[in-house]
């Protein structure tokens, strides 16, 4: 965004509102800078009642530790088996924080509250980072208008995603919103995207903000317009009927 105070970088973070509570969905990749927009959106830690974590990458859990040192109760950090056991090893959390936080793992499709929901995607190799199978949460709200997907990543593939939760709900995706891995996709891979979204399903909103290159989205637009793929900056608020 342009004059704005918020600091964007290379991460995920998302703030969402849903049932009378605040669920934080990743915390990006530096401490300092999800401390202080939060700040600046005058958002008090101490307001968040849980956290959700989609996968281990640092651009994902990164700022953990510096929102736990803002709090003074305890929080419940809810992910994947995988990604926890990651956080330990990278002892994301420093020794002051450790009590501050306790752990719930999350298995398929898991309730968060009436209209929130967490969903465990396929497991995928992801390619830039070797041979690593990557295990990634991701959270489904759902809304009026169908199951709105906020996603980390997506390593498994946007298709895929939007496949699941169409299998696990019935219901065809209204939006997606966060990190779609965009990265690498040849031409022919991101038309084969756009023709899935134009004609197997009814052509969901993208709010992209991270792993998804310029290049990629621009190309996506040709076929799902400009109001189709959009942009989803540092401070952006997005507001869906329940």
């Amino acid at each position: 965004m342009v004059n704005t105070p918020l600091i964007g970088a290379e991460g995920l973070s998302i703030l969402i509102e849903v049932d009378e509570e605040r669920t934080l969905f990743d915390t990006g990749g530096k401490g300092r800078y999800l401390i202080h927009n939060l700040g600046h959106l005058d958002i008090l830690p101490e307001s968040i009642g849980r956290i959700v974590i989609s996968h281990g990458h640092s651009d994902h859990i990164g700022g953990l530790d510096s929102f736990l040192t803002e709090r003074e109760t305890p929080v419940t950090v809810i992910a994947n088996k995988e990604s926890l056991s990651t956080m330990e090893k990278r002892r994301t959390v420093t020794a002051p924080n450790t009590s501050k936080f306790s752990t719930e793992r999350t298995e398929g499709w898991r309730p968060l509250s009436d209209h929130l929901f967490a969903l465990e995607l396929p497991a995928a190799e992801a390619g830039m980072f070797g041979r690593e199978t990557v295990h990634e949460t991701a959270l489904v709200l759902m809304t009026r208008g169908g199951p709105v997907l906020i996603t980390g990543c997506a390593h498994i593939g946007i298709i895929n995603a939007i496949e699941t939760v169409k299998r696990v709900t019935g219901k065809d995706v209204h939006a997606v919103v966060g990190g779609v891995h965009l990265v690498r996709k040849k031409n022919d891979e991101l038309d084969g995207i756009a023709y899935y979204m134009v004609h197997d399903i009814k052509t969901p909103l993208l709010y992209l903000n991270h792993c998804a290159t310029p290049k990629s989205k621009t190309q996506l637009r040709t076929k799902l317009g400009l109001k189709g793929v959009r942009e989803f900056y540092v401070g952006n608020e997005l507001v869906f009927d329940v």
